[in-house]
């Protein structure tokens, strides 16, 4: 409800698309500051426990959101946002880490799949609630809500009982050194650099992440200037995306074990596809983004496994946080230009230019990737 009504809230009390992209700026910047020193901690700490306190943080921060009524007060919305984020360069990590200790490998995919498919629900009922609860409620009243969303997930976390999933966290006494500290961070730098296995999903992953950049900041300024809608506008254009995203998840499985490489081209070309429609078709834009969140799960489900699969239990926190820092990078400069061409060159080329940026991210999935993900695999 709060990713529905917080980019509209700013955009409302500013006016500006510099201001709105400045808030997904803000949200982005601790992933390259933190995020591979968080990595580290998730390899060493015990992973459900670092998401509950991560929740409980998070939920605390957030809260601070609800005396930001006005433009004099913008600049918390910003600080907020770089708190939260902070905070969530542990909690995502773990949550990545976690996933392949709680099944057996041959469910993985099917858990990441399911994973989307809860979010993307989430998505459905929750966007369209934050649109309509800002319009009738209030901003301060979405942000309570929020706040106890963390809660909510931590009591839920409760449930995941110790030890019951393959990790040991590593033995505390290493955490009192500084060299082994140093030594386990440049070990998560080699084995993305080094291993083409982890490599070649992270370099997909970044250009995705560029493309990604450059569209997210811009839809509820497409809302508001292009199809002159309102908080409850955006939220269903949202709620269409999770929509087509319990699409992507049940298409998922028709994918899965003949063709990955397949999958993830699939996926990124034709979220490009559907975004340079949506750009071009302002009738149908809601249902057309929905129709883009298809191959986008198809595409970003089949990747993570990929890479999850790649990388031994030890090392996946470290592995993912540095994922977190590179797409960071190439979201903000995604946002960036985001930022800059959405005001002088205007809102639908620049979504038009980050389709093509998300065919381009296709491309490099077809010569990345390795030909044997295409291949026949035993489920």
């Amino acid at each position: 409800m709060l990713s529905a009504a917080l980019p509209f809230h700013v955009y409302v009390l500013t006016g500006s698309v510099l201001a709105t992209t400045a808030m997904f700026m803000a949200r982005t910047l601790p992933s390259l500051i933190l995020a591979p020193f968080a990595g580290v901690l998730v390899d060493r700490w015990d992973r459900r426990t670092t998401q509950i306190w991560s929740d409980l943080a998070r939920g605390a921060v957030v809260s601070a959101l609800i005396v930001a009524s006005s433009a004099e007060s913008i600049w918390l919305v910003y600080v907020v946002a770089f708190m939260e984020s902070s905070i969530s360069q542990v909690a995502r990590p773990a949550v990545a880490a976690l996933v392949p200790a709680l099944v057996r490998p041959e469910e993985l995919a099917r858990a990441n799949s399911l994973s989307s498919v809860r979010w993307h629900m989430s998505l459905i009922l929750g966007f369209p609630l934050g649109g309509a609860l800002l319009a009738l409620a209030g901003f301060p009243f979405v942000v309570v809500i929020d706040a106890i969303s963390y809660l909510v997930s931590a009591l839920l976390l409760l449930g995941i009982r110790p030890g019951a999933y393959r990790f040991s966290p590593t033995s505390p006494d290493r955490t009192k050194s500084p060299g082994r500290f140093r030594d386990e961070l440049v070990e998560g730098f080699r084995a993305v650099a080094m291993r083409r296995q982890v490599a070649f999903p992270v370099i997909v992953f970044g250009a995705i992440g560029i493309a990604s950049g450059v569209v997210n900041p811009l839809l509820a300024p497409f809302v508001k200037t292009v199809l002159n809608g309102g908080p409850t506008e955006f939220g269903w254009l949202a709620a269409s995306q999770g929509i087509g995203g319990v699409a992507g998840g049940i298409l998922l499985g028709r994918f899965w074990h003949t063709a990955r490489r397949s999958a993830v081209v699939f996926g990124s070309m034709g979220v490009g596809l559907g975004l340079f429609l949506m750009a071009k078709i302002h009738a149908f834009a809601i249902p057309l983004l929905g129709l883009a969140a298809v191959p986008a799960v198809v595409g970003g489900v089949t990747l993570q496994t990929i890479l999850q699969e790649a990388t031994e239990d030890r090392l996946r926190g470290r592995i993912f946080a540095l994922l977190g820092t590179i797409s960071a990078a190439v979201v903000l400069l995604g946002a960036g230009m985001s930022g800059v061409l959405g005001d002088r060159v205007g809102i639908v080329p620049t979504i038009t230019l980050g389709a093509g940026i998300f065919v381009a991210a296709g491309i490099v999935a077809r010569f990345c990737l390795p030909a044997s993900q295409d291949r026949e695999r035993t489920p």
